[in-house]
């Protein structure tokens, strides 16, 4: 049972490498429809996001920085959560549930940030 829980490791940084690169792929887009509208320099922050989430995803998987890495993960998903995920709950329009889907998944994956940083990391450099 240990071997299957260990893939953890390797698996949990896989959504951010992914949503990270998307963020490259359709820049545009992503900063037209998911960057609030009242933030300016929506296409750097896009790309911005996109190489912190890459970046992150890395150090988790070679162990160096991984811990900083996580930490600063649950960071930048708690503001995600705060200037993205609640405004657009709070709509009340049809799109409203799904982004208080959205929230909770952010959610979810920031817990999962804090958890990897304190039981997962390997880099001792940042201490507790």
């Amino acid at each position: 049972m240990n071997a299957f829980l260990s893939l953890g490791r390797w698996i949990f940084p896989l959504p951010f490498a992914t949503i990270g690169l998307l963020h490259f792929m359709n820049s545009q887009t992503l900063a037209d429809d998911a960057v609030p509208q009242y933030l300016p320099f929506k296409l750097a922050i896009v790309w911005i996001v996109g190489v912190a989430l890459v970046a992150g995803a890395i150090a988790m998987w070679i162990g160096k920085y991984d811990k900083l890495a996580s930490m600063l993960m649950a960071l930048l998903l708690l503001l995600v959560i705060v200037m993205a995920d609640i405004p657009d709950a709070m709509k009340g329009d049809a799109m409203s549930q799904i982004a208080l889907s959205n929230m909770l998944k952010d959610f979810g994956l920031m817990a999962g940030a804090m958890m990897y940083g304190l039981y997962v990391a390997k880099d001792e450099k940042i201490s507790n």
